[in-house]
């Protein structure tokens, strides 16, 4: 009996042995994959301090999620910042590896991992969601598309559009309003991901139905806005600096013939900084113009694309205003 109690201990502690060896080898195989790594919001100072303070008093304590590689190496799907505490502080952490079929597929998981975290602001599930929405289309669509396809592809992105509205409670409008967030986003904050996340996580002001409408500009438009951004300037301010507002052309001078207008509301500026600034004295007066419209609009016709442009304008007038008392 002793003999075989013995033997049996033995096997377990073989066992146990083996298990640190294979999950010493994943600890030290663990790469970091920078495509994957842009799925990943980096977390605010405050919670990566907070994020420290608790391993360092109790230990890692959820496992880091790895992808298996065929030449032996582990992908880091998730449990980034905790790897990244652990690295800095020599401590072990546990680890589950798990399989997926292509890299694509550790998009969707990861993607849908972090719209379950709590901590996501309504900006970044958005972004988030259209992301899904793209990969999900480009897997049923194919590569390309042509006269024979593009009526499936509709249907099917359709399809997907109404599912993933399902699941995240949400309309199918909102769906695709996201992949054009998405899109805008990745174009004005292409190969900064600190600014990406800057403005996702809320410590970057921006409009994000702006930005969202402005999905259809030209790429290097947005790309030279975001290098504005990155300078210091605001999201409003590095618009203007970029792209010239479009003034529209006045037909009627007088105040009389104005006043006929249904839509007209009489505007005088009188602040002196205002009156100095020509450029910013046009702007305001073409803003003026807009916000009537759209106010009128929303109104008379219960518009609420209307209403979202009222609201960015509105935004845009109070940078107009106050960037000098700032």
């Amino acid at each position: 009996m002793a003999k075989k109690q013995f033997k049996f201990e033995g096997l377990v502690k073989q066992a146990e042995q083996q298990n640190r060896e294979s999950t010493d080898f994943i600890r030290q195989s663990i790469i970091i994959d920078d495509e994957l790594l842009k799925f990943i919001p980096p977390l605010l100072d405050e919670e990566f301090k907070l994020l420290e303070d608790n391993i360092l008093k109790d230990g890692c304590r959820d496992s880091l999620i790895v992808w298996e590689q065929p030449d032996g190496s582990h992908i880091l799907i998730d449990g980034h910042n905790r790897y990244q505490i652990c690295q800095k502080h020599s401590l072990p952490f546990k680890v589950q590896v798990v399989n997926f079929e292509d890299k694509e597929s550790a998009k969707d998981w990861m993607i849908l991992n972090q719209l379950g975290k709590r901590n996501v602001t309504e900006e970044a599930k958005a972004y988030l969601r259209g992301l899904q929405y793209k990969q999900e289309k480009k897997r049923a669509g194919g590569t390309g598309l042509n006269q024979y396809n593009k009526d499936e592809f509709a249907k099917d992105a359709e399809r997907t559009a109404e599912r993933l509205a399902a699941q995240h409670k949400v309309s199918e409008k909102t769906i695709r309003s996201d992949e054009k967030f998405a899109d805008a986003m990745d174009k004005i904050t292409f190969g900064n991901e600190n600014l990406k996340w800057d403005m996702l996580n809320r410590k970057i002001k921006f409009g994000k139905v702006a930005l969202t409408n402005m999905s259809g500009e030209p790429e290097d438009v947005l790309l030279q806005i975001g290098a504005k951004m990155t300078e210091g300037k605001g999201f409003r301010e590095a618009i203007n600096v970029v792209k010239k507002i479009e003034k529209k052309p006045k037909k009627d001078t007088s105040k009389e013939q104005q006043a006929t207008k249904s839509n007209y509301i009489p505007l005088e500026i009188t602040n002196p900084h205002v009156l100095a600034n020509e450029d910013k004295n046009m702007k305001i007066m073409d803003l003026k113009d807009k916000i009537v419209d759209d106010f009128v609009a929303v109104v008379n016709q219960q518009d609420k694309q209307a209403l979202n442009r009222l609201r960015d304008y509105l935004d845009e007038l109070e940078d107009l205003l106050f960037e000098d008392i700032d």
